[in-house]
């Protein structure tokens, strides 16, 4: 059975995608699901201060996002996976969970 071709509304289509984020250093905090969305976010900048406005972490804004384990740091808003586990820092050294 052959794929029929995507319809010309659906070429366009930009998929949000969610991700889990929680706060550095705050290991009560549950994690919170944000939406990330191709079409509303340009650039890497502007996805911080949206995690800013959602998460209000205490040590301010967010200017880094890493990994939950390791704390590898997330450079570009593609290498964000859907479904992934994140934790948003500020300009302080990372505190590992887990």
């Amino acid at each position: 059975m052959e794929q029929a071709e995507e319809p010309r509304y659906m070429r366009d289509f930009h998929r949000g995608r969610c991700s889990y984020f929680c706060v550095n250093g705050d290991y009560y905090h549950s994690g919170k699901k944000v939406l990330f969305n191709p079409k509303h976010f340009r650039d890497f900048p502007h996805y911080l201060d949206h995690l800013t406005d959602q998460l209000k972490p205490p040590f301010g804004a967010v200017r880094r996002i890493c990994t939950p384990n390791y704390g590898h740091a997330v450079r570009s808003l593609e290498d964000l996976q859907p479904d992934g586990v994140y934790v948003a820092a500020g300009p302080g050294r990372f505190k590992p969970y887990g």
